[in-house]
């Protein structure tokens, strides 16, 4: 997961692939973090499948509000 906070807006809905690149990681992890629970999938009218901006921030704050710098 890379440090710096992801740019987003908090109402913004993002493809996994988008989302994928702000953490650094791979869409099949993405898909791992969302079977762990620790981000939310969530779907548009037409079934694709989208993150809101809101949800990649609490994400990225569960992961680093554990951590000192």
């Amino acid at each position: 997961m890379k440090g710096e906070r992801p740019r987003v807006l908090r109402d913004g809905r993002y493809c996994p692939r988008d989302t994928a690149a702000m953490f650094g990681v791979s869409r099949r992890t993405l898909d791992r973090w969302v079977l762990a629970g620790r981000i939310r999938r969530r779907y548009t009218v037409e079934g694709r499948p989208v993150f809101l901006g809101k949800d990649i921030t609490e994400a990225w704050e569960r992961k680093y509000r554990l951590q000192t710098f």
